[in-house]
């Protein structure tokens, strides 16, 4: 599967639309339709969160093992994930599903923090969209980091 993230907020999976992420200004929130769903992509202290609307517990929880480092883990009902730099020398990303790589993230261009998505067929679609949006988080991290050194 390859997701897209695109200009107008729209998220493209394999050409065709699955998702909208609305993200607010200057914060790391976002309002979010999943395949028709309401979602509230937030924060809980030091997690990312996705919540359905209308329910009170997060789907899906995602975390930085170390404030050094790229690297975040997601918890949904389905997997386990880890989301990482590729190397050391790379910008790309690459998402392993309890152990094992199912996927790798890039970008839609050089200049551009909008992230792509190539992941495994098994991986349930709202996984693979709030997997887009950490992957999002890091780059606009990144961005935000290289923006701010002397």
């Amino acid at each position: 599967m390859h997701l897209e993230w695109t200009k107008d907020a729209t998220v493209l999976l394999n050409g065709r639309e699955v998702a909208r992420i609305d993200k607010e200004f200057w914060a790391e929130r976002a309002r979010a339709v999943i395949q028709g769903r309401a979602w509230e992509l937030g924060k809980d202290r030091s997690q990312r969160t996705g919540t359905p609307q209308g329910q009170s517990e997060p789907a899906f929880r995602a975390w930085r093992p170390s404030a050094l480092g790229r690297a975040w883990r997601m918890s949904s009902a389905t997997a386990t994930y880890e989301i990482r730099g590729a190397g050391f020398w790379s910008s790309g990303l690459v998402v392993l599903a309890n152990g094992t790589q199912v996927g790798a993230s890039g970008r839609t261009g050089f200049w551009s923090s909008r992230p792509t998505l190539d992941i495994a067929d098994g991986v349930p679609v709202d996984d693979a969209v709030f997997l887009l949006w950490i992957a999002y988080l890091i780059r606009a991290r990144d961005s935000a980091a290289t923006a701010s050194s002397p």
